[in-house]
C-alpha cells in the first residue's frame, strides 16, 4: 500500500451500497431518490460512522440526471460536477455549524433556501455538527423546516441529537447510524485488505475491530498505522495500536489487592497513552473480568485476550475477601467499584491519577495511618473504682429509714452529668410540707409534684420560642416526723425565665389549689448566674439536701485509701442528715427525663462517656465546678470527631452500596481510634490526680 493513501478518503462511500452495516439508511436513501421526494433529514450517530459523507451522497444522487436504483450514475454532468464534496456546484450549500452558529449566518441560509436553484428542480442545504447552533438559529431554522419551499431539501448532520430542540427533530426523518457490529466490522475490514493486497490474519483483523469499536474511520486509520509494521496480524496490531498493555493491568492489578497505591500510580505514569485511553481500558479490563471470571458469561474481548485462570482466580479471591468483609454480595462490590472507572473525554493527568486513588480507596479502604491498634477501656484497674460497704455494727439501720446507695447514687450522677452535657446548674430548690398544705394521702401528695413539673415545663415552652427550653428538674419524696410526705425539688431553669416560673407556681399553680395562708408550706431557694461561685455551691446544696438520709453506716474509701463513712466524704452537712422516714407512693424520686440514666447513655455514645469524679474516689473534686469547663472540651472534641468523620465522608461520596458499605467500615474504624477512656481525651484543665 503507497505511503500515501489516505484510505478514509479512497473508500468514501460512491454509493448506498458501499455503505457497510447500515441498511435501514440504505433503505430510506434509495426510496427518496427513486421517488423524487427528497425530504429532509437528520442523521445522527458517534464520530466515524459516515454521517457526513451520506449526506453527501444523498445531494448527490438528488442532483443526478438519471439516477440507477436509487443510486447516483457517477457519470452525468451533474455527478460529474458534484465530484464527492460538492465544493463549487451552485444548488448545494454546505453550512459548518461549528463555525458559523449565529442567528445572522442562519438567516442568510434560510433566504438562500427559499431562492429558486439556479439549474436544477433542487436546492440542497447541508448543516454539518448542528447542535452548536445557538438557540435563537434553531428557531430560525425550524420555521422554514416546517414549511419548506417545494425545491428545498435540508441534511442536518450531528453527534449530538438530543441537543436539538424537539420541535427541530419532530419535523424531519431522523436517521440514526450506529456503530457497526463487530462481525460487520471484520467483513469491512477483509474488504479493504482484500482491495489493498493487503496479508492479514483473522486474529489481527479481531483486535484491529475491537480496538476502533465499530467506528468505519478509525479502522481505514487504523489499517494505515498497522501496515507501517508489516501484516495486519495481532502483534502488529498490538504494536502498532498501542494495544500491548494486559501484562502491565495484570501487575497492577496486583498492586491493587496489595494496597500499594505509589505502585499503582507509577505503573499508570509509566504507561505511554492518553489518560482517557488509560482510563477506558481499565475500565474495560475489569468489566471484562466481571463478566468472564464473577458472573461466568462467555463474552470474547480480543484486546483482553491472554489473561490466565491464575490471574482470574488472585483478582476473584482478592476482591471476595473485601466484598464478605463489607457484608456486599460479590457482584454488588464488583459492580459499583466499575462504576468509579467510568470513562470520561478529555482527562487530564492530574484528574486520571486522582481517579486512581479513589479507585484503590474504594477498593482497599484508607490505609492505616499507624495510629495504635489498642482500643482504650473505661473501665479502671481493680481497686481505683467506688466501692461501698456497711460497717460492721450492732445497731444497723432499718429499712424506710436510711436510704442504701443505689439510692442516692442517681442524684450524684444527674448532679454531674447536668453541667458536663448541658453545662446549666441547678439554680431553683423547693421543698413542699404535703402536710401543711391539708394533703395526708402520698399519692394525692406525689400527684401533685407530678403535675407541677408537667405544667411547668409547658408553660416554659409557651414562654420561649425554643420547642425543647432549658428545663431539669430532680425530686424525693421522704416522710416528716408526722409521717406526712415532704418533696425536695430542685430544677434547673433558663434566667430569663426563673422570676416568671416563681410566680406562676407561687399564683397560679399553688393559690388556684390552696388557701394563701397555706402557702408558707412551700419553701423556695434559688440562686442567679451572676455570682457563679454562689451557683456552684447551691448546685451541689440541692444534691446533698436530696442525698440526706443516705445510709450513714455506709463506708469508702478516701484518696489515702481509709475506710471512711460516705456520708461524710460527701460531706452531707451534719444537720440535714436524718431517716427518710415511711413513704407510700410508688415511686420515692424521679427525674426529668433529659438527666434520667438513658439520657445520659445516648449522651455518652459515640466513645464520650463522662468523667465521673465520684467515681474516681477524687471526694475533693465533687464540688469544685470542673464539670463546666469539661463541657467546653466535650463540645471541642465532638466538634472536632465530626469533622474527621466528615472528611471521611467525602473521600467516599459516591451514593452506590460499595461506597456506603467502605465508607461506613473507614467511620467504624476512625471511631475505634477515639480513646473510649474519657481521661484519655484532651482538656483544657488540669484534671485531678490520685487513685482515679
Amino acid at each position: 500500500m503507497n505511503e500515501e493513501t489516505n484510505l478514509a478518503e479512497k473508500y468514501r462511500p460512491k454509493k448506498f451500497g458501499d455503505i457497510f452495516g447500515q441498511p435501514k439508511a440504505d433503505t430510506w436513501f434509495r426510496k427518496q431518490v427513486i421517488s423524487r421526494e427528497g425530504r429532509s433529514v437528520l442523521l445522527s450517530g458517534p464520530h466515524g460512522t459516515g454521517k457526513t459523507s451520506l449526506g453527501l451522497l444523498y445531494a448527490k444522487a438528488l442532483f443526478c440526471l438519471g439516477p440507477e436504483d436509487g443510486e447516483p450514475c457517477g457519470t452525468c454532468d451533474r455527478c460529474k460536477e458534484f465530484g464527492d464534496l460538492g465544493r463549487g456546484f451552485l444548488d448545494f450549500q454546505r453550512f459548518e455549524c461549528g463555525e458559523n452558529s449565529k442567528v445572522e449566518e442562519v438567516k442568510g441560509l434560510v433566504d438562500m433556501a427559499r431562492a429558486a436553484p439556479w439549474i436544477g428542480k433542487r436546492r440542497v442545504l447541508l448543516l454539518d455538527e448542528i447542535h452548536n447552533l445557538s438557540r435563537r438559529a434553531c428557531d430560525a431554522l425550524l420555521r422554514i423546516v416546517e414549511t419548506p419551499p417545494a425545491w428545498a431539501t435540508f441534511i442536518l448532520v450531528t453527534s449530538k441529537p438530543e441537543v436539538l430542540p424537539a420541535a427541530l427533530r419532530s419535523r424531519v426523518t431522523h436517521l440514526e447510524l450506529g456503530l457497526l457490529k463487530p462481525e460487520v466490522a471484520t467483513r469491512f475490514l477483509a474488504s479493504i485488505c482484500h482491495a489493498e493486497g493487503l496479508v492479514y490474519d483473522p486474529s489481527g483483523l479481531a483486535l484491529l475491530q475491537a480496538a476502533a469499536a465499530g467506528h468505519p474511520r478509525e479502522m481505514l486509520r487504523a489499517i494505515e498505522k498497522v501496515t507501517e509494521f508489516g501484516a495486519v496480524s495481532e502483534t502488529n496490531v498490538r504494536l502498532a495500536l498501542n494495544l500491548d498493555f494486559l501484562d502491565r493491568l495484570v501487575v497492577y492489578s496486583h498492586a491493587l489487592l496489595d494496597g500499594d497505591l505509589k505502585r499503582q500510580l507509577a505503573l499508570m505514569e509509566e504507561w505511554d497513552e492518553t489518560p482517557s485511553r488509560k482510563l477506558g481500558f481499565l475500565h474495560q479490563f475489569f468489566v471484562f473480568n466481571y463478566f468472564v471470571a464473577v458472573r461466568h458469561l462467555d463474552r470474547d474481548d480480543p484486546i483482553m485476550r491472554g489473561l490466565s485462570s491464575e490471574f482470574h482466580e488472585t483478582l476473584i479471591d482478592g476482591m471476595a475477601e473485601r466484598a464478605y468483609r463489607l457484608h456486599l454480595p460479590e457482584e454488588a462490590f464488583w459492580e459499583n467499584a466499575i462504576a468509579a472507572l467510568a470513562p470520561r473525554d478529555p482527562l487530564s493527568e492530574h484528574a486520571f491519577a486522582m481517579i486512581v486513588s479513589s479507585f484503590n480507596r474504594l477498593v482497599n479502604g484508607l490505609p492505616d495511618r499507624g495510629e495504635s491498634q489498642t482500643i482504650a477501656r473505661s473501665v479502671a484497674r481493680a481497686g481505683h473504682k467506688l466501692r461501698i460497704a456497711g460497717a460492721a455494727i450492732e445497731s444497723q439501720p432499718t429499712l424506710g429509714n436510711y436510704l442504701p446507695w443505689r439510692e442516692v447514687r442517681p442524684f450524684w450522677e444527674a448532679g454531674s452529668f447536668l453541667p458536663q452535657h448541658y453545662g446549666v446548674l441547678l439554680n431553683l430548690r423547693l421543698t413542699i410540707r404535703h402536710g401543711e398544705f391539708g394533703i395526708q394521702d402520698h399519692l394525692v401528695g406525689a400527684g401533685l409534684i407530678s403535675s407541677l413539673t408537667h405544667e411547668l415545663g409547658m408553660r416554659l415552652k409557651e414562654w420561649q420560642s425554643d420547642s425543647n427550653p432549658r428545663y431539669h428538674w430532680i425530686y424525693r419524696h421522704e416522710a416528716d416526723t408526722d409521717g406526712y410526705l415532704l418533696t425536695r425539688l430542685a430544677l434547673s431553669v433558663a434566667e430569663d425565665h426563673l422570676a416568671a416560673a416563681l410566680h406562676w407556681m407561687r399564683f397560679k399553680f399553688f393559690a388556684r389549689r390552696f388557701a394563701s395562708e397555706v402557702i408558707p408550706a412551700l419553701t423556695i431557694a434559688l440562686r442567679h448566674s451572676q455570682n457563679p461561685r454562689c451557683l456552684l455551691r447551691f448546685n451541689w446544696a440541692c444534691i446533698r439536701a436530696l442525698s440526706r438520709s443516705l445510709d450513714p453506716a455506709l463506708l469508702a474509701r478516701s484518696e489515702a485509701g481509709d475506710r471512711i463513712p460516705l456520708v461524710e466524704l460527701l460531706r452531707i452537712p451534719h444537720r440535714w442528715r436524718g431517716p427518710t422516714g415511711t413513704v407510700h407512693c410508688a415511686k420515692r424520686r424521679e427525674a426529668s427525663k433529659s438527666i434520667r440514666p438513658p439520657a445520659q447513655l445516648t449522651a455518652a455514645a459515640g466513645r464520650m462517656p463522662f468523667l465521673s469524679a465520684l467515681e474516681d474516689r477524687a471526694w475533693k473534686a465533687l464540688d469544685q465546678g470542673w464539670e463546666l469547663l469539661e463541657h467546653r472540651d466535650r463540645a471541642v472534641e465532638v466538634q472536632r470527631r465530626q469533622e474527621a468523620e466528615g472528611r471521611v465522608r467525602g473521600l467516599f461520596a459516591g451514593d452506590n452500596e460499595l461506597a456506603r458499605a467502605r465508607c461506613a467500615e473507614e467511620i467504624a474504624r476512625l471511631r475505634a481510634r477515639f480513646p473510649l477512656d474519657p481521661k484519655k481525651r484532651l482538656r483544657t484543665w488540669e484534671r485531678w490526680r490520685g487513685p482515679g
